[in-house]
């Protein structure tokens, strides 16, 4: 005989206003960080070749 039924927390029946506010997740900063340096360093490195390439200095 049980007296308790065990809850699934992923059942949509059991989530409530307040654990779907709670549940958002903030971005890891450092995360965050990296992926704008990452995509500085890309971006400058396309208008380097870009330029390079219109001047002449690398040859594709």
């Amino acid at each position: 005989m049980r007296t308790e039924e065990p809850t699934n927390p992923n059942n949509p029946a059991n989530v409530t206003g307040e654990s779907i506010k709670n549940n958002k997740q903030d971005p890891d900063p450092k995360s965050s960080q990296v992926l704008v340096i990452s995509t500085a360093i890309g971006v400058l490195t396309i208008l380097v070749l870009a330029i390079s390439y219109y001047y002449g200095i690398v040859r594709f």
